[in-house]
């Protein structure tokens, strides 16, 4: 979707309903950033935003992403976590990027406040 000073509610309905398969009523939009880092932070209500949130896998593969609205400081652990998810691909592993959480193969791994840095988490099953 093209970004413009003024991207107008309808345009974003439209292409949500298109592209994902989920019709919403936005009730704001906001453009935030410059050039290439352009974002449009949309309001809508929040059954609706699950929703959005639930069917945005089907934008895979595409230059669009849409998330929750985050601190800069989440932003930065999230594109972390995708970059290592994507040398992961490159290594032939399938990925799962979640909020703070980061799925490769079998494994699972959790942001640490603590340490700044991804931890595996060791689940259950997988103990002895």
């Amino acid at each position: 979707m093209e970004i413009r000073e003024r991207t107008h509610a309808k345009e974003v309905e439209e292409f949500l309903k298109k592209e994902i398969e989920v019709e919403v009523k936005v009730l704001e939009t906001i453009i935030i950033g410059k050039e290439e880092s352009k974002k449009i932070l949309v309001k809508t209500l929040w059954e609706e935003k699950q929703e959005v949130l639930k069917n945005k896998n089907k934008l895979r593969g595409k230059r669009i992403y849409i998330d929750n609205d985050w601190t800069v400081q989440e932003q930065k652990i999230q594109k972390g976590i995708r970059e290592i998810a994507k040398e992961e691909r490159k290594k032939g592993y399938t990925t799962r990027v979640g909020y703070k959480k980061l799925e490769v193969w079998d494994k699972m791994y959790i942001w640490n406040e603590n340490k700044g840095k991804l931890e595996e988490k060791f689940l259950k099953s997988s103990q002895h």
